[in-house]
């Protein structure tokens, strides 16, 4: 069975590999069997990984955050392929940007016709019948970073990171009030830089010795097992 996860970019990746590889115990897939799908019209760095009982699942960062248009290729191919290589599992990671993200994510759900109004946190079911007159079925679910309240991945990692950590805490605490106080014409103009910031900047108080360190490199050294929220944060891909 295949499973996809879509997510906006290649640190999302990242956090969803570890979390899929330690926690699940799937495995990267380097040598890519012939009858998985490319799928290269949404993404040019799929990563996939096997599970038990050969159950697959594809990482799709989609560089982004055109969800419907991945959503629709995916079915695009699904409809067109046999039904033993279809998707049947499908996951939405994104950015819980502000409130036009649950829209977007209800519209996706109008789009598949499913049996329920599509919601961040559970698994709804959709159906369809494919270009060989077959019946198919399939799931999808949404994951919002950070899940209660609005912002996007780098939240979320800080969320993680000062969860039950109060030195941790009061680092991000300090940080956000700096760079919400900072003023520039040029530079934190926006506010999806700012939440950048709030990232960069408490990595560089808590570990200035890797100042030079790129993100995702800082990201993949982190043991993300021994992180509760991050555990819970992505406990529904046990269900794929």
């Amino acid at each position: 069975m295949y499973g996809i996860i879509l997510c906006e970019g290649e640190t999302d990746a990242i956090l969803i590999s570890y979390y899929l590889h330690n926690t699940l115990t799937y495995n990267h897939v380097k040598k890519f069997p012939a009858r998985l799908p490319v799928l290269t019209n949404i993404s040019k760095s799929i990563n996939w990984y096997r599970g038990v009982c050969d159950n697959y699942i594809a990482i799709c960062p989609i560089g982004g955050d055109d969800f419907m248009k991945a959503v629709q290729e995916i079915i695009r191919y699904n409809k067109a392929a046999d039904k033993d290589d279809v998707f049947h599992k499908l996951v939405l990671v994104m950015d819980n940007d502000d409130e036009s993200v649950t829209d977007s994510i209800k519209e996706i759900g109008k789009k598949l016709s499913c049996n329920q109004e599509l919601s961040a946190g559970i698994w709804v079911s959709f159906a369809y019948d494919n270009d060989f007159a077959q019946h198919i079925r399939g799931d999808i679910a949404c994951i919002l970073q950070p899940s209660e309240e609005h912002g996007a991945l780098e939240t979320f990692v800080l969320q993680a990171l000062s969860h039950g950590d109060e030195e941790v805490e009061n680092v991000v605490s300090q940080v956000k009030d700096f760079v919400g106080g900072f003023q520039s014409n040029r530079y934190l103009r926006h506010r999806r830089d700012r939440v950048k910031a709030h990232l960069s900047v408490s990595l560089a108080v808590m570990c200035p010795s890797k100042t030079f360190t790129t993100i995702n490199e800082f990201l993949e050294g982190i043991e993300w097992k021994d992180y509760q929220l991050f555990q819970k944060q992505f406990s529904l891909f046990e269900s794929m």
